[in-house]
């Protein structure tokens, strides 16, 4: 597809010259330091193949103008292109550039200008996939952008081709059952140039365009699709309305038709109805004028009635009044007797009251002295529990005041001894860098030895020196003069080693500093003192954990503390042993009460001579207390109880209650003697009797007024005169309200003309919409079916050629990583997921060093897949700067595999990243720059 063998550039940016030659095959290392022109070489290429004219002055162009002479921009190189094998030279300048153009193969061919150009354009669209060639191409600065597989023309058609010719065949039979125009075009028209990418490209272009014609991205309908489905809604909506309209003057028009019927109806009844009116009238007269004889018979029996009732209330009254006197007095019996017992019962009471009060006094006095013999024993104990811990507390004190004393000494000791683990550190660092530098020093000097009298002396650079024992080993570095009587040597050695003389005097130099900072003048005595500070850290940490156990962790204050609080709380227990024996006193002066376990106290018995002498503990008194005092509460509520709700409560009650029911007694017999006086009982029973017979004869004369009459219902009469004359009034006014409907419906009518002309003609409007519709929708479902169909299949095309770019992939990745590792690919065929011993990671989540290598590995395995002979140049800028030595070594290994079949030209400012590459061909920029 296109091979680099030579690349020469003239006056471009601040490269005055440049000339590269590439070998076909293999990998060639461009290196140099920085700022060399590197990276102008891959953008001068860049602007030799891009379609720019070469007088523009566009900013690709401005951006490799010459920096040091007002020359034309010149590139030029010897490519071959897809079979062409040519030279090309464009010299950029505005208003006078140039282009040249020779062809040697397969045919000659030699042009220039505008000619020249646009053959060299010609060939580059025949032969050369630019989106290859920027995806094989790692431009500085972006080594770590990753490769976004998919959209590279020519990977596609290597990996897919004859998946893209089924999936593109499938789709055009989905169109053609559709049965869509447009859409059945389309997938003809992939069929046929499928294997042309850029026709593939237009082919589903054109089928999204018309999907996107019908339906929203969302799959809504839009566009036509909702024009079409509106206006035939509309056209519904306006044949419902018509419909409705017309159907509204058919139901006004029978509506009509039943009023007059109704009509009719009603006049035809009305004759009958006043007929039956003054008829019900008449018989309601008659009944109201026979009723009003019957009502004067009624009313004297409801007066005979009402007095026989009175009579018989008179004398249900005198009875109750008697009936009233008699329990009166039953009620005074029955008082008196209950007075009487209560009295007997409430004199038993009172005293039991007061066995009952004398009780309570000596249960009191019981708990009261048991609580304070409690308090009195609860003192002694808290007062030897204290009197036990002062005693501790003084023996501890004076122990840890020991022991503190000591901790206090042994640290000044340390304060005072500067051999510190740090010190020592330091002075070991400094002696075996000392000893390092004379060993260094000596292994490099001359050695002189001189031999002389014992005690003799000679001259060293002017300073004199003993000869020991008759013998001197001198070590020369440097150029020295040493003097012999009346002789001087002058000792120059064959190689100067003075840097190491001075190395040895700044170690000796830095060993006295640290003896100095301890005080000491060798390390025997530096020594001697670290372990005099070593038996002194011992010591002191004894000390220190001797005091803890005294103190259990508290400080000498707090000791002190306590033992001040013990004396207090001391003190304060016998004060209260003095309370309580007062109490005691108190409560029982004579000793009259026996509680277990405590003596009988005197006057003259004190807090001491009785401290021994109380046997029972606290919490027997204290129980000895609750048992009284629970006795004092029971007997409380028997007093209570007896106090409240007793005898002589009763009888007080009784007596009043007794008085009442004499009073009432007394009022009842003279009211009822009153009114015996004024109405005797024989005389009420007579007059009784009389009215009964008068009601008799009273209801007899009713019974044959009514046998005379017959039975006569004037509310009945009354209520069928009342319905006859609505029935004439409601006829009449359904009269009235018929012929009002009937012009109601006339006007409406008249506002309906026209109706049948209007729903004939929204029926064909209708019809027409919903065939408009039916057409769009057809075409509409064709088109989207065609557009699920081709997605579908460039889904199942993208994962068929993912499967094999996965596998080159993982294989070169196996090679870096020497183990296996899967990856997980995106929508872009984009490596999204790196799957490496086990772990999984998003690929934001790698460092810098394993994207690159990424970066580097997924446009490798691109080249490999593409093939050598239908490939384009590798060209990687400055890449690999974040990987680590063994990546770095692994990955020269697969750029030296991969160069056996494609042309790999690698960019660096650090030669020693690509130094493992077997068969790479190494260039020094300076060699480029000639």
């Amino acid at each position: 597809m296109l091979t680099v063998h030579s690349l020469t550039l003239d006056h471009v940016a601040g490269v005055e010259h440049a000339h590269l030659e590439l070998p076909d095959h293999g990998v060639v290392v461009v290196h140099g330091p920085n700022e060399m022109g590197k990276s102008t070489l891959l953008d001068a290429f860049g602007l030799l193949l891009a379609d720019v004219p070469v007088s523009s002055k566009s900013k690709q162009v401005r951006a490799l103008k010459s920096v040091t002479a007002d020359e034309a921009t010149t590139i030029s190189a010897d490519l071959t292109v897809a079979g062409y094998r040519l030279t090309v030279l464009k010299a950029f300048n505005k208003g006078s550039g140039r282009c040249e153009l020779t062809v040697r193969a397969p045919r000659s061919e030699s042009l220039t200008g505008r000619q020249a150009a646009e053959r060299f354009a010609a060939i580059l669209a025949e032969g050369l996939d630019t989106t290859l060639l920027d995806a094989l191409t790692i431009e500085q600065g972006a080594s770590l952008d990753l490769l976004a597989a998919s959209g590279i023309r020519t990977l596609e058609q290597a990996l897919g081709e004859e998946a893209d010719t089924t999936d593109a065949a499938d789709a055009a039979d989905a169109a053609d059952a559709a049965d869509a125009a447009d859409a059945a075009d389309a997938a003809d028209t992939s069929v046929g140039q499928v294997r042309d990418t850029d026709a593939a490209d237009a082919v589903i272009a054109r089928i999204r365009a018309v999907y996107e014609r019908y339906f929203t991205p969302g799959g809504k309908p839009s566009k036509e699709l909702a024009a079409a489905e509106k206006a035939r809604d509309k056209a519904v909506a306006d044949h419902e309305a018509a419909r409705s309209a017309y159907a509204k003057a058919q139901n006004l028009i029978t509506e009509m038709e039943q009023l007059v019927a109704e009509k009719a109806k009603v006049v035809a009844r009305q004759p009958a109805a006043v007929d039956d009116a003054a008829a019900a009238q008449a018989e309601l007269t008659a009944g109201r004028a026979v009723a009003e004889k019957l009502g004067h018979v009624d009313r004297a029996v409801a007066a005979a009635q009402r007095e026989v009732d009175l009579a018989e209330q008179r004398m249900r009254v005198r009875e109750e009044r008697v009936r009233d006197v008699t329990e009166a007095e039953e009620s005074v019996a029955a008082r008196s007797r209950a007075v009487e017992e209560t009295a007997q019962q409430s004199d038993r009471e009172k005293e039991q009251a007061v066995q009952l009060r004398t009780r309570i006094t000596a249960a009191r006095r019981e708990a009261r002295l048991a609580t304070a013999w409690a308090g009195f024993v609860t003192a002694r104990t808290t007062s030897q529990d204290a009197d036990k811990e002062c005693v501790d507390l003084r023996e501890r004190l004076h122990k840890a005041g020991e022991a503190d004393a000591e901790v206090r000494d042994l640290t000044d000791l340390l304060n005072q001894n500067p051999a510190t683990e740090s010190a020592m550190r330091d002075l070991g660092i400094a002696d075996t860098a000392y000893r390092q530098a004379v060993s260094v020093r000596d292994a490099a000097a001359t050695v002189i030895d001189v031999d002389g009298p014992v005690d003799g002396q000679i001259n060293i650079d002017g300073a004199p020196d003993d000869l020991e024992d008759g013998h001197a080993r001198i070590r020369v570095a440097a150029r020295r003069t040493i003097g012999l009587g009346d002789y001087t040597v002058t000792v120059t050695p064959a190689r100067d080693v003075s840097e190491l003389e001075d190395d040895v005097v700044r170690a000796a130099a830095e060993r006295n500093r640290c003896l100095g900072i301890l005080g000491v003048s060798d390390t025997a005595h530096a020594d001697a003192l670290a372990d005099q500070r070593k038996l002194a850290e011992v010591t002191l940490a004894d000390a220190r954990l001797r005091l803890a156990r005294i103190t259990a962790g508290s400080p000498l204050t707090e000791l002190s503390a306590r033992l001040e609080s013990a004396t207090t709380q001391q003190r304060q227990a016998r004060e209260r042993m003095a309370e309580a024996l007062t109490r005691i006193r108190t409560e029982d002066p004579e000793g009259s009460v026996d509680l277990p376990g405590v003596p009988t106290v005197t006057t003259d018995d004190s807090v001491e001579t009785l401290e021994d002498a109380v046997t029972a503990t606290s919490a027997e008194l204290d129980a000895v207390a609750e048992d009284a005092t629970r006795g004092v509460e029971e007997l409380q509520e028997n007093l209570d109880r007896t106090v409240r709700s007793g005898a002589a409560v009763r009888l007080d009650v009784q007596k009043a209650e007794l008085e009442r029911a004499e009073a009432t007694r007394l009022r009842l017999s003279s009211a009822l003697d009153t009114e015996r006086e004024t109405d005797p009982d024989e005389v009420l029973r007579a007059a009784l009797e009389c009215r009964g017979h008068e009601l008799a004869e009273a209801e007899k004369r009713r019974v044959e007024a009514a046998a005379s009459v017959g039975e006569i219902d004037v509310d009945m009469l009354e209520r069928l005169a009342d319905g006859a004359a609505a029935k004439v009034r409601r006829l009449r006014e359904r009269e009235v309200e018929t012929d009002k409907a009937l012009s109601r419906a006339n006007g409406a009518l008249g506002e309906h003309s026209g109706v049948a002309e209007r729903l004939d003609e929204a029926d064909a409007a209708r019809e027409r919409a919903e065939r408009s519709y039916r057409r769009v929708r057809r075409q509409a479902d064709a088109a989207e079916l065609l557009h699920i169909e081709v997605q579908a299949a460039l889904t199942r095309a993208r994962e068929r050629y993912e499967a094999p770019f996965r596998a080159a992939v993982e294989r070169l990745a196996r090679n870096l990583y020497g183990a296996p590792v899967q990856f997980e690919f995106d929508g872009e065929l984009g490596v999204s997921r790196r799957n490496l011993d086990g772990v999984t990671l998003d690929i934001d989540r790698l460092s810098g060093g394993a994207r690159e290598q990424l970066a580097v590995l997924s446009r490798l395995a691109v080249a490999e897949l593409v093939g050598g002979g239908e490939s384009v140049p590798v060209i990687i800028d400055d890449a690999l700067g974040f990987s680590d030595q063994g990546r770095i070594g692994r990955m020269n290994v697969v750029l030296d595999d991969l160069g056996n079949e494609h042309q790999i030209i690698v960019l660096t400012c650090d030669v020693d990243r690509f130094d493992g590459i077997a068969g790479a061909t190494f260039v020094p920029m300076s060699e480029v720059l000639g």
